[in-house]
């Protein structure tokens, strides 16, 4: 008997995990999502496709089902309303896809697709729904992007929670690679004004799926009143594997504006050393490149800090070291000459 029950111990640490369907894997049996209620959490991992109720011609090359899971709300009244989407862990990065149907479930030729939408990372999404109609019942599916294995919530709500799935977007920024940081520089546009009150500075790697946020620029004006229309901002680039950038301008509606998306990926040269220099108390920056050894003055900066904002400086070191220059400091100080900072670079 001993032998038994561990030979059946041995088995059930063996076997591979098994995860219960969610109870709405079927459509029949989906689940009505009432508007500003809690969020439902779920997962696609253990998911089916009822093939019979479903029809991919309808959408295109938007979705192919391989682990569907079915929802379904009713608009009381007009108005747009919003699907809110968290996906807070996938096998891989590619989250989920989303379909919003009108008609008779199974009955694929009465089908009306309204929203179709993949989202290709693990990012906060929301999807507006502005056409839908009082009275009707909606079909939602939820299905893991090229078969992705998700755990997610979703929420049907009057406010919108995270980032436009289809965002109004300005394209008007860049990113540089200096070294191992990024450079990022935006301008708000002339059409856009005081609704805009910050900038979200977001940063996901290619192999992470959620984006994370890394700063917040507040939009600046003059001492005449007129804002401020060019930014930057500087990030220190985790390691050398490309990096998505995403700046998002905040209105005071909450409904955030992409600014840019670029994807950048460090210089890793040990001969080029650079900084990020940041004194917004200070008016004019100064700063002498020396040798760290002897205190030689090699070359030197200035900039205007409040006009300006922050400075990256880079120093391409060669020349130096082919001059048996190994060490290297770099003095900072404010425009009474009050040194405020000093950094050191060795060269081995």
């Amino acid at each position: 008997m001993k032998c038994l029950n561990l030979l059946l111990l041995l088995l059930t640490l063996s076997a591979p995990k098994l995860f219960a369907q969610p109870p709405n894997d079927s459509i029949y049996w989906r689940i009505p999502l009432l508007l500003n209620d809690q969020p439902h959490v779920s997962t696609t991992e253990g998911c089916t496709v009822e093939w019979s109720c479903v029809d991919e011609s309808l959408t295109g090359q938007c979705i192919e089902y391989h682990n569907d899971q079915w929802f379904s709300i009713s608009p009381q009244s007009k108005g747009t309303t919003y699907l809110n989407l968290t996906v807070s862990r996938c096998k891989d990065i590619r989250g989920v896809q989303v379909v919003v149907f009108a008609g008779t479930p199974c009955e694929t030729e009465t089908y009306e697709p309204l929203v179709c939408y993949s989202m290709g990372t693990q990012g906060d999404i929301f999807i507006a729904l502005d056409r839908l109609n009082p009275k009707q019942e909606y079909l939602v599916g939820i299905d893991g992007y090229l078969h992705d294995l998700c755990e997610f919530t979703i929420q049907w709500s009057e406010e919108p929670k995270g980032f436009p799935s289809e965002p109004e977007r300005m394209n008007v920024g860049q990113v540089y690679p200096v070294g191992q940081y990024a450079e990022l520089s935006w301008e708000l546009p002339p059409s856009y004004g005081s609704e805009v009150v910050s900038f979200k500075v977001m940063r996901r790697g290619v192999r992470e799926g959620k984006p994370k946020e890394i700063g917040v620029v507040p939009v600046k004006s003059y001492a005449s009143g007129e804002l401020v229309r060019n930014y930057t901002y500087f990030d220190s680039i985790p390691n050398n594997m490309p990096h998505e950038y995403t700046v998002w301008a905040i209105r005071m509606d909450d409904v955030p504006v992409q600014v840019m998306q670029r994807s950048v990926k460090a210089e890793r040269d040990r001969t080029h050393w650079t900084l990020v220099l940041d004194y917004p108390d200070e008016e004019t920056i100064l700063y002498d490149l020396k040798d760290g050894l002897s205190d030689e003055y090699l070359k030197s900066g200035f900039f205007n800090q409040r006009q300006n904002g922050p400075r990256l400086i880079s120093y391409d070191l060669s020349s130096y070291l082919s001059q048996g220059i190994k060490g290297f400091k770099v003095e900072v100080m404010n425009g009474e000459g009050t040194i405020l900072d000093t950094y050191y670079y060795v060269y081995d």
